[in-house]
């Protein structure tokens, strides 16, 4: 998109050099030239062969003057008018690429903060799981103790799994913007 409107931008400034150059006088010096050759051919051998040469040339001068500013003036704003569109255009989807950007580092940190969580929070379940399952080999809990410290620990490893998921996801976005961003 923002190649799209640079070349845009590039084409309104020709449009205004376009107009600027169409208030000059022209002077045009055309020069014409025709030569032609004729050749009679009877078959009587007492007739003479005759040969025709023929040579036209003519020259002639324009003058272009421009007789109606008004509407050359039109043209000249319109295309100023057009270019400095395209040029607030282009700045706009620039700034949103950088902003965009901008949100997908703050949020490839957010995810990096919550995987650190998540994984502390996985050793702890797991070390909560072990310590369970000492205890119940003692006796001190039952088995319905035991399995909710066990599906603590497989939901803190899925939320860790999911976590990593959408990290990497965000980070191939992000790499996406970066080579977007890049390309311009």
């Amino acid at each position: 998109d923002l190649k799209i409107q640079a070349l845009q931008s590039e084409q309104d400034a020709r449009n205004i050099k376009k107009s600027q150059d169409s208030r000059l006088w022209q002077l045009n010096l055309v020069l014409n030239s025709s030569h032609s050759h004729s050749d009679t051919d009877y078959s009587d051998p007492d007739s003479q062969d005759t040969s025709q040469l023929s040579s036209n040339s003519s020259v002639s001068l324009n003058l272009s003057v421009p007789l109606n500013p008004v509407t050359l003036d039109q043209s000249e704003l319109s295309s100023a008018i057009s270019l400095e569109n395209q040029q607030i255009s282009e700045a706009q989807e620039k700034r949103t690429v950088i902003n965009n950007v901008i949100s997908a580092i703050q949020n490839l940190q957010s995810q990096w903060l919550q995987l650190q969580i998540s994984q502390e929070k996985l050793t702890l379940s797991q070390a909560s799981f072990k310590a369970a399952q000492v205890e119940y080999h003692y006796g001190k809990i039952d088995a319905f103790s035991l399995q909710q410290q066990q599906q603590s620990a497989i939901d803190a490893e899925q939320d860790l799994v999911n976590l990593k998921i959408a990290y990497l996801k965000d980070s191939m976005t992000y790499e996406q913007l970066v080579g977007t961003l890049l390309d311009h």
